[in-house]
């Protein structure tokens, strides 16, 4: 299932605002907004905004390994320009990777929690 983090990363590797995407995807600009957010969303509508990003040359593919990737097809970019999406997509990947941890914590202390609470 492709998540909103990459639905955004797409999004900022062409330099596309939310409103263009939404747009093309031909949903509202919120339904963007909320989806990169990590809000849940439909599977049409993830289709739908996944085959307007297909458009423009970003390409979804499941790895061997189960792992979902995102890759920009057709590009024009300058080498200013890919420098620039490579440390915004860099950024992007570390807020995700921060975000899974602060989850993984708060999924545990709330466990821990749980079991003292059982244990009483």
């Amino acid at each position: 299932m492709i998540t909103g983090t990459q639905i955004r990363m797409a999004r900022a590797a062409l330099k596309l605002g939310v409103r263009e995407l939404a747009a093309d995807a031909k949903v509202s600009p919120a339904t963007v907004t909320r989806i990169e957010g990590g809000a849940p969303a439909n599977d049409s509508t993830i289709r739908t905004i996944a085959q307007a990003l297909g458009q423009r040359g970003v390409r979804f593919e499941v790895a061997r390994d189960g792992q979902l990737s995102v890759s920009i097809v057709k590009s024009k970019l300058s080498d200013e320009d890919k420098s620039f999406v490579e440390a915004v997509l860099q950024r992007r990947v570390d807020e995700a990777i921060e975000q899974a941890r602060l989850r993984a914590n708060i999924d545990d202390r709330h466990a821990e929690r749980t079991e003292r609470s059982e244990a009483k």
